[in-house]
């Protein structure tokens, strides 16, 4: 099966829409997906253009269609077996387009690694730098790529998924206005800090706030520790959400939430920040993460999570929070990017 564009995809949740989005608007005949993994997320149907593969022999079955192809699109990266076969075959990787999805990228922070996670990051960075393309939205995460793996790879800006645009959400319940309902991270991961921003929060306990932390998604333990520590911070005006909500009921309850303090030292939880500023909700940020000048850089008005007071966006910033995150994060913005990702070279 030969096609012009191969994307080597791991299973995820966005995928799925991605390959649906394609499908609808730029057709399967130049793009084949190779789909690795097992799990729930997604499971190709017998289609044309969606293969799912197993094993290190579904992957050496798949080098065939990467010799072929004029782009190679890596959807994060995540295979480790993926990531060995292109180390192994170099000539390959100038025509690689990496769509960095945040995580795949800060593991270079990481350093508590074993023998074999040393030995895997410099496997990753022998690729990364070898990489052609480095496609993003967010240029503090391609300066990164640079700075940390020597890159000298062209940035392709592209907001990449459906779950980085925003999307109108009609006749959601809003905020009853009786507290302030304060969200606190996005999961259980310990990357929220989320003790220190329950610190943070805690000297506002005897006003009238309700502060919730999703913690559906992620290490369970640590899960257990922060909702203890919550309960004891804050009392019975803390609530840890340990049970997984749906799509839908999680978008009803973002939207009761008046401010959302997102305290993690690195760029995370793209989809929740630009979900809340569509809805007119109050941010709090660390400024170091490159989200921060992003945002600034696009004009969209967010506070210093470090710095965390009770102070809401006034009812013209909210207005034009709204109108700037439509504007920049559109799903027309989105496919106009993709139209120039997928385009032949020569006509680009």
């Amino acid at each position: 099966m030969s096609r012009d564009i191969v994307h080597l995809c791991v299973q995820e949740k966005f995928i799925q829409p991605f390959v649906q989005l394609v499908r609808e608007q730029f057709g399967l005949d130049r793009h084949l997906f190779l789909v690795a993994g097992k799990g729930e997320n997604f499971r190709p149907a017998p289609q044309d253009g969606v293969v799912s593969i197993t094993g290190i022999g579904g992957r050496l079955r798949a080098l065939g269609t990467l010799y072929q192809a004029k782009k190679i699109i890596l959807h994060g990266l995540y295979d480790a077996k993926f990531l060995y076969l292109l180390a192994l075959q170099p000539w390959l990787l100038p025509k690689c387009h990496w769509m960095v999805w945040g995580d795949d990228l800060y593991r270079y922070l990481d350093t508590h690694r074993s023998r074999k996670g040393a030995f895997k990051e410099r496997v990753r960075r022998f690729v990364i730098r070898r990489i052609g393309h480095i496609v993003t939205y967010i240029p503090g995460d391609y300066e990164l790529v640079k700075q940390w793996y020597g890159s000298r790879a062209a940035m392709v800006d592209c907001l990449m998924y459906m779950s980085n645009v925003y999307q109108p959400l009609p006749d959601l319940p809003a905020s009853d206005g009786s507290a302030t309902a304060i969200q606190v991270g996005n999961s259980a991961y310990p990357r929220n800090l989320h003790v220190e921003a329950l610190e943070r929060i805690a000297p506002f306990r005897d006003q009238d706030i309700e502060v919730y932390a999703p913690l559906s998604y992620g290490p369970k333990p640590h899960a257990q520790a922060v909702a203890a520590h919550g309960r004891a911070l804050l009392g019975d005006r803390f609530f840890p959400l340990l049970d997984f909500l749906d799509a839908a009921g999680y978008r009803d309850f973002l939207a009761k939430i008046d401010i959302a303090v997102f305290n993690n030292t690195r760029q995370q939880a793209m989809g929740n920040i630009i979900s809340l500023l569509g809805m007119g909700k109050t941010l709090y940020l660390r400024r170091s993460t490159t989200t921060w000048p992003l945002l600034e850089e696009i004009g969209i008005r967010v506070f210093d999570a470090e710095q965390f007071s009770l102070q809401q966006l006034t009812p013209a910033e909210r207005e034009r929070n709204i109108a700037l995150v439509q504007r920049h994060f559109s799903r027309e913005r989105l496919l106009a990017q993709l139209g120039v990702l997928f385009a032949d070279e020569e006509a680009a």
